[in-house]
């Protein structure tokens, strides 16, 4: 729990049992794959013919306060382009009260799964804006001078810099689109 998991893999590859390839350290991982992204820390495992083959099998990124949070939170983008993306499913096997999980990425930005009850804490995005889409259940957004509600099939942006907490008074399903780099604990 209170962790952020990342990982980047090619199609077929399956992380939780492929981790035998050899570790390299953050820095040079992140400035050959993702050099906007040098600042977090990371542990990784990848496959290198040569440097444009690069394959990374596991990023992982820990919050730095990830005990303060209880939420489950998976950075890895689940579903590259052109495959089928099946939301029920997901939501059907997920057990834990407050669940994140990208499923894939869109230019620059990711959509991300919710599947959550209770209150997430308050926060803002120094950078970036965050969309949130109520699938099922119903959500609020609690803002500074007003709470929104978000019933099914409704949506709602709080743009960046705006402190906002998120919550769920019963088991929601949410689908949240924003850039790829958003801190989801806040910046």
């Amino acid at each position: 729990m209170g962790r952020i998991h990342a990982s980047v893999a090619k199609p077929g590859v399956d992380l939780d049992r492929d981790r035998s390839a050899p570790a390299i350290g953050p820095e040079e991982w992140l400035s050959i794959i993702a050099p906007s992204r040098s600042s977090c820390t990371a542990r990784h495992y990848f496959s290198v013919a040569r440097v444009a083959d690069v394959v990374p099998f596991a990023l992982e990124r820990t919050m730095p306060d990830a005990a303060a949070y209880p939420y489950e939170t998976r950075l890895n983008i689940l579903h590259p382009s052109l495959e089928l993306i099946d939301v029920q499913e997901l939501v059907d096997a997920c057990t834990h009260p407050w669940y994140n999980q990208t499923l894939c990425q869109v230019n620059d930005s990711v959509v991300r799964l919710g599947i959550v009850e209770g209150e997430y804490h308050w926060h803002s995005h120094t950078d970036e804006d965050e969309f949130f889409y109520v699938v099922e259940g119903r959500f609020l957004i609690d803002l500074e001078d007003r709470t929104v509600e978000l019933l099914p099939r409704q949506g709602f942006v709080v743009p960046r810099g705006v402190r906002h907490r998120p919550r769920a008074p019963e088991r929601t399903v949410i689908l949240m689109v924003e850039g790829a780099g958003i801190v989801p604990t806040g910046s």
